[in-house]
């Protein structure tokens, strides 16, 4: 479901990402083009909330630690979700002030879900000229680990208690109005997260007073990397570069090619994995830069290639960057691409920023 579903939404999005480029577009076509983007990036938060709530409750969603800068995460959500409040006429106040440990053991992606969520839920259900604040603390509790809250509260509507004892169950919503407003499963989605990385959730509302939601974990603490910078931008690193690109999907194809010229790079295209693993391998040392690999492709899918390309007796087998890219977006998923030697996995529909940052990051450090 997830990959039949992410496909065509990949060929609306980013057909409608190309033609915002387009110069010259007349106002009211560059009005239903951001109203197209805007509803098919909603369309994949519910697709994602359904196929998250689906894994959720067939035992299969997994939580995946590693070492996160947590400021950092913290601070580009305050950045996304203060410009989504502002556009309601809402104040999103931060305090970090109390959250100095910067790297921690933990899931970002879930993480940042969790955040999500919450904040969108207080956004939604919030008047404009009010106020939500987000509040994260952190203390020591023993040598090797701190104990974290993070403090939602909003201003609201709020919530009945006759709500409230069954708002963590799948498909409810606080009230008729609401009916249309999403599908029900974000509180379920937070409340099953929260468990499953073994910390709490407590809420505190009334009709007309709005909601607080405090949660509670404790985390491992990490350790800085050797390197946390690069001077090197996306334009710098990544013009004139040469991608060989494997998607068997015309359309797809047609996309990430015209993202990737957008930025100066180079694409020769292979249809399927086995011309992939032919082009490359007849290759010199020095031709490609990086490969894009979708997953699904007839006669030689993707993690049977980039394996047989990492066996390969080539100079370059062992070392050039492979980026798995897929409508298959599930842990799992990413795991196998990972196994087969690929280096990053972007997942479809694509987004252009983050498929410029993995290739700038990867690119950067193999030089």
């Amino acid at each position: 479901m997830s990959h039949d579903i992410r496909t065509p939404l990949n060929a609306v999005l980013g057909f409608t990402s190309l033609a915002l480029n387009e110069p010259d577009i007349p106002p009211n076509v560059a009005e239903y083009l951001n109203k197209i983007d805007s509803s098919g990036n909603y369309l994949i938060e519910l697709i994602n909330d359904v196929l998250d709530m689906a894994k959720i409750e067939s035992g299969k969603m997994q939580i995946n630690e590693e070492n996160t800068d947590a400021l950092a995460l913290l601070n580009t959500l305050a950045d996304t979700f203060t410009i989504q409040a502002a556009e309601k006429g809402v104040t999103l106040k931060t305090d970090f002030s109390k959250a100095t440990t910067r790297w921690i053991m933990l899931d970002p992606l879930r993480t940042k879900q969790i955040f999500a969520n919450l904040l969108s839920n207080a956004i939604k259900f919030s008047e404009s000229g009010t106020q939500i604040d987000l509040i994260v603390t952190n203390e020591p509790k023993d040598a090797d680990s701190i104990h974290t809250t993070i403090t939602v509260k909003d201003q609201g509507c709020g919530m009945s208690q006759e709500f409230m004892d069954k708002m963590f169950m799948p498909f409810e919503q606080n009230a008729p109005s609401d009916a249309g407003t999403g599908t029900g499963l974000g509180l379920s989605i937070v409340h099953s997260l929260v468990e499953m990385m073994h910390g709490e959730i407590h809420v505190k509302s009334a009709p007309g007073k709005g909601s607080t939601f405090i949660l509670e974990f404790d985390r491992e603490l990490g350790k800085p990397p050797v390197n946390t910078q690069s001077d090197n931008n996306n334009s710098t690193v990544l013009k004139g570069i040469h991608i060989l690109l494997c998607e068997d999907n015309d359309i797809n194809a047609l996309i990430t090619e015209k993202l990737l010229e957008m930025i100066d790079c180079t694409i020769d295209r292979a249809e399927n994995g086995q011309v992939g693993l032919e082009m490359f391998s007849k290759a010199s040392s020095d031709m490609y830069d990086a490969i894009i690999m979708d997953i699904n492709m007839p006669v030689m899918n993707g993690i049977t290639a980039a394996k047989a390309i990492r066996a390969l007796d080539h100079p370059n087998a062992r070392s050039i960057p492979i980026i798995a890219m897929s409508a298959n977006a599930f842990d799992d998923d990413i795991k196998k691409s990972l196994d087969a030697g690929m280096n990053a996995h972007i997942s479809k529909p694509i987004d252009k920023q983050v498929l410029y940052d993995t290739l700038s990051k990867l690119i950067d450090s193999k030089n």
